[in-house]
């Protein structure tokens, strides 16, 4: 679930949102930077957009655009897969879906819980071959505020994420701010065993225990 600063719901919580955040509150042109991304948006991609800010303690601007769900049919998907029940593999459809998410992820920007949680299970598929995948545990991390004086923060987040063992509620995504991009962090039980899964902006990191 998507919420502005305000804790307002932006789209369904099941919906696959990016986010651009190619934008700066103090630009001269902001206000038509903006209203250009909002009004002339790629409607081949994207169903609608929404200006949101996720600045925490200072602005941080961003155009939310939600995803056409013809393009990226995973709704119903991400709504079972966050309740911790089985997904099962279909390597094509897995294939198709990210591939087809990769073009909407604006070049500075990323996605949300629900398009990481599709990049990650089709990254997973194709490393254990597994014929099924259910979630373990999810949570989502600020890097720059949590491992500020981490000197691997990758280890620092696999490690986080090992420790858990349910799934945080969706609805707590973004609620305090943020300083940098979101890492979201997975724990999958696949049937060659546990398999945790960052995954920020677009590139997925994987590890066996």
């Amino acid at each position: 679930m998507i919420k502005d600063r305000y804790g307002q719901e932006i789209f369904p919580e099941n919906s696959i949102v990016v986010f651009d955040t190619a934008l700066d509150y103090d630009s001269e042109l902001f206000e038509d930077t903006v209203g250009l991304k909002l009004r002339d948006f790629d409607r081949v991609r994207y169903a609608s957009a929404y200006e949101a800010d996720f600045g925490a303690g200072a602005d941080w601007p961003a155009v939310a655009y939600e995803v056409l769900y013809s393009l990226v049919p995973f709704s119903a998907i991400a709504a079972a897969f966050f309740l911790g029940e089985r997904i099962e593999k279909s390597a094509l459809a897995w294939q198709r879906m990210a591939a087809s998410l990769l073009t909407c992820i604006p070049k500075i920007g990323f996605t949300d819980a629900n398009g990481a949680s599709l990049l990650a299970l089709e990254k997973v598929f194709e490393l254990t071959e597994s014929p099924d995948i259910k979630l373990l545990a999810y949570t989502w991390i600020d890097e720059e505020i949590l491992f500020f004086d981490k000197p691997d923060k990758a280890k620092a987040a696999f490690e986080t994420i090992a420790k858990l063992d349910e799934i945080e509620p969706r609805e707590q995504q973004f609620g305090a701010g943020l300083h940098s991009p979101p890492t979201f962090l997975f724990k999958f039980e696949t049937s060659k065993g546990v398999v945790l899964a960052a995954v920020r902006r677009d590139k997925v990191c994987l590890t066996e225990l």
